[in-house]
């Protein structure tokens, strides 16, 4: 297994491990992680559920806290369908270093290593992006202060603008603000933990595919050449030429049967949890839009709002765009044959 994980980025065994989500963990690791996680959630959801039974006729705090716990909700939902398909995720895996370990010709490998570059540039910047989104709306709280100290108001101070509306009961929220504020980033960088290691095993697992199917299309091209030259061979040439060329057609015919066995195994993995992941994702962004509406004049809260939506929008985008790319990777096969 530690040849498998030298094929997958660092940040994606960095973040599933630290959550209990690497397909080699054990038992105990994986549940610890899952307790962990769950009181996570929990400790978020929880005083904003409190808070808004008791101000159930405020359509504001109803929307804002609807977009919290229904991404609190998504974010639970996709720990646990990754904990359920340990196994699936793992046999997947397996498969593709399988087919791709029995490749042997130079070009054949560089292809490949080509496409497992392409994944971790991908990988990282995709990191990159939600580390980035993530600490932008968490830290729009930390605005008010900053610009009271940069360019102060002739009448008073800005507002406190919380990091979500919550009812803790055993204490103010205004008394511990700050408080609250830390521990909302903490959480939220927990959350890129999530994110950033499932999407960057969907990523690499999904290049590595496509760089498979790359290989049977350079196969194809391969006997193509070969075969435009058989006019100008003798009788025996040609029906050596022909013995071999048939046998390393078939091999590519036998590569591409072994690259549809592992879509198949990504298909059973993920289209589930994709499907209601994205389905969830459309709800929140619509429980977005009209929240905005809402809060017009409240232009930070507007902007840290449309920061998330705009996030979850280019996460819908990348979703389709790299599941686009299995397609048209099997399409090009089609062109090559």
């Amino acid at each position: 297994m530690d040849d498998i994980e030298r094929r997958y980025e660092k940040i994606s065994k960095f973040s599933l491990k630290s959550l209990g989500l690497w397909p080699t963990q054990s038992k105990l690791k994986r549940y610890t992680g899952f307790t962990i996680f769950t009181f996570l959630v929990l400790k978020i959801v929880y005083p904003q559920i409190v808070n808004v039974l008791k101000h159930s006729d405020n359509t504001i705090i109803t929307l804002e806290t609807a977009v919290y716990v229904l991404f609190n909700v998504i974010s639970l939902s996709k720990y646990v369908s990754t904990l359920l398909n340990f196994s699936k995720v793992k046999a997947l895996m397996l498969s593709i270093y399988e087919v791709r370990k029995n490749l042997t010709d130079h070009h054949e490998i560089k292809l490949m290593k080509k496409y497992e570059n392409e994944a971790y540039f991908l990988v990282r910047f995709y990191a990159l992006y939600v580390l980035t989104g993530i600490l932008l709306h968490s830290l729009v709280p930390f605005a008010p202060p900053l610009l009271d100290a940069i360019y102060p108001l002739k009448n008073g101070t800005r507002g406190r603008l919380l990091p979500y509306r919550g009812d803790f009961v055993w204490f103010k929220q205004d008394d511990y603000h700050y408080e609250i504020c830390v521990d909302f980033i903490v959480s939220a960088v927990i959350f890129w933990l999530l994110y950033a290691g499932i999407e960057s095993i969907y990523t690499s697992t999904i290049k590595q595919i496509c760089g498979l199917f790359a290989v049977v299309c350079y196969r194809f091209e391969r006997k193509r050449k070969i075969s435009s030259n058989v006019d100008q061979l003798s009788k025996q040439n040609f029906e050596e030429d022909y013995g071999l060329t048939s046998e390393e057609i078939a091999d590519a015919v036998k590569l591409y049967n072994e690259c549809i066995k592992c879509v198949g195994f990504l298909e059973d993995t993920y289209s589930i949890p994709v499907l209601v992941t994205q389905i969830s994702l459309l709800l929140d962004m619509s429980i977005i839009c009209l929240y905005v509406l809402f809060i017009n004049e409240e232009l930070l809260n507007g902007l840290r709002f449309g920061f998330f939506g705009s996030g979850m929008v280019l996460h819908l985008w990348y979703y389709f765009w790299i599941g686009q790319l299995v397609i048209d990777s099997s399409s090009r096969v089609h062109f090559s044959v």
